[in-house]
């Protein structure tokens, strides 16, 4: 049998037990059990994961930054390729605005403002 292998006995195995001593270790419990060498690899396997970690983190971040680039520019381009709304006023070289050219070309019936009318409105 595996000395590194569970055990199928009843109670915890050593192995597990000796798993459970290393995870503490890693987040700095029991350490006043060990001796300099001994926290010395532990020293070396954290940096190493850490190292992991830091590798994979960046990679990840790099990554999400290169997405939202992408859609930024997905964004822009789609931007682009709509039309502007009417309600946009946009200034051409004359001075005039695209609502007032657009007024030119399609007037609108003049409002009545006839005193003749049987509307008043009364101050009171």
């Amino acid at each position: 049998m595996d000395e590194d292998a569970p055990a199928s006995s009843g109670g915890p195995s050593p192995y597990l037990l000796d798993l459970v001593m290393v995870g503490r270790q890693m987040r700095g419990e029991e350490l006043h059990r060990l001796n300099v060498e001994q926290l010395q690899e532990l020293e070396k396997s954290l940096e190493s994961g850490l190292g992991s970690v830091l590798k994979i983190k960046s990679k990840k971040i790099l990554d999400e930054i290169d997405g939202l680039e992408r859609k930024v520019s997905r964004m822009t381009r789609t931007e682009e390729m709509q039309p502007r709304p009417d309600s946009e006023i946009v200034y051409e070289e004359g001075g005039q605005s695209s609502e007032s050219v657009t007024n030119a070309s399609y007037p609108r019936p003049p409002l009545d403002n006839d005193d003749s009318s049987d509307t008043s409105l009364r101050l009171g």
